[in-house]
């Protein structure tokens, strides 16, 4: 068996990928009950048939061997323009997620340098993303900054 890390975009045909991943990840970050994971899982299989099909949704993942080892989501958003994002075309990072026996070994970095050149290639001009403890000094090694806005949210 090939023993080559290998990085790739994940396309329409890997939407059941998509979701597995997404769901395995959530599972770690969050505490995700029994009986949601079919409601969410269908959500997404909506969620990524609309955006992938739209171009403003990317996945990449490193494999070897034809096994995922990491994965990262980035969503294109065109917002309206202002002076700090002319051009108005962002990203927001998520899903970064390597499995466990395979951390600290360099594949997350590779893989969001790849997925950030990729997004420059698409013109955004400005990623976001909510930071675990444990990714903070990844992205701050790639760059990524403390915000100085003050983010709050409304559940409605």
């Amino acid at each position: 068996m090939e023993n080559k890390l290998i990085f790739r975009p994940l396309n329409e045909c890997d939407r059941e990928l998509f979701v597995r991943l997404r769901v395995e990840f959530l599972e770690e970050a969050t505490e995700v009950k029994a009986e949601e994971k079919p409601q969410i899982a269908e959500s997404l299989r909506s969620y990524f048939d609309e955006h992938i099909a739209k171009g403003d949704f990317v996945g990449m993942v490193a494999e070897r061997g034809g096994e995922v080892l990491s994965a990262a989501y980035l969503i294109i958003v065109d917002y309206p323009s202002n002076p700090e994002l002319i051009g108005g075309r962002y990203g927001i990072l998520l899903n970064v997620w390597t499995q466990p026996e395979h951390r600290r070994q360099g594949i997350s970095r590779m893989l969001l340098e790849k997925i950030i050149a990729e997004a420059k290639n698409m013109g955004v001009k400005r990623i976001d993303l909510m930071a675990t403890e444990a990714g903070y000094p990844l992205y701050k090694q790639l760059g990524f900054h403390d915000n100085k806005d003050k983010n709050m949210r409304l559940l409605v």
